[in-house]
């Protein structure tokens, strides 16, 4: 597996916060957070890395923070972005989370853009990272910054790189292929992604298993 890349489960370093912390937190200056289903929480404050929490239920007052979660990522990234689905993997408890982290860096001639997933058993305390996997890393270049210095890009060079997707399909976890993007990408970029084999995964008996 590529450096960075797990496949568990292995616990997690978590912390516990009370809504009242979060809401002083909050009302700090340019921090913004996203709410999903009630249950998940994704702070945003200015120039540094999200931070996600979950609570049991929507009235629940005190929240689990995953503690460096998404910490490979530098604080300067001038785009983030974090999705969040849930799937019962192993049919009991509450649902699996699956994390999906997107970073992009850009300059005056185009950037790089990154992904990473992550699946987490949240019905144990700690919580349980079951897998972890970088699965975007493609080098964008802006067309009309490349044709103003005398270089226009041809097609299929404006992007290119790799990348794959992880998905939670019923009590499956499917692991795509990893796919060239592009007209020539980098080989060695190859290595920056997941190097887990393509297929179909099962979180049965406490353990992590490709059936396929």
């Amino acid at each position: 597996m590529a450096v960075g890349d797990s496949i568990g489960p292995r616990p997690m370093e978590a912390s516990r916060v009370g809504t009242a912390q979060l809401r002083a937190e909050l009302a700090e200056e340019y921090t913004t957070a996203d709410t999903i289903t009630g249950r998940f929480l994704v702070v945003k404050p200015l120039s540094e890395t999200p931070r996600v929490l979950y609570r049991a239920s929507q009235r629940d007052t005190v929240w689990t923070e995953l503690d460096g979660l998404l910490n490979r990522y530098e604080h300067g990234d001038q785009q983030l972005g974090v999705e969040i689905r849930q799937a019962n993997l192993d049919g009991q408890g509450r649902p699996e989370m699956l994390i999906h982290f997107y970073s992009a860096i850009y300059g005056s001639g185009g950037g790089t853009t990154y992904a990473s997933d992550y699946v987490i058993d949240i019905s144990s305390s700690p919580p349980q990272l079951l897998l972890q996997a970088n699965t975007r890393y493609i080098d964008e270049a802006f067309p009309a910054y490349a044709a103003m210095h005398g270089e226009p890009l041809k097609a299929g060079e404006a992007e290119q790189g790799y990348e794959r997707s992880i998905k939670l399909q019923g009590r499956e976890l499917l692991v795509g292929p990893i796919e060239a993007i592009g007209l020539n990408p980098e080989l060695g970029d190859r290595k920056a992604l997941t190097q887990l084999p393509a297929g179909r995964y099962r979180y049965q008996r406490g353990q992590v298993l490709r059936i396929r």
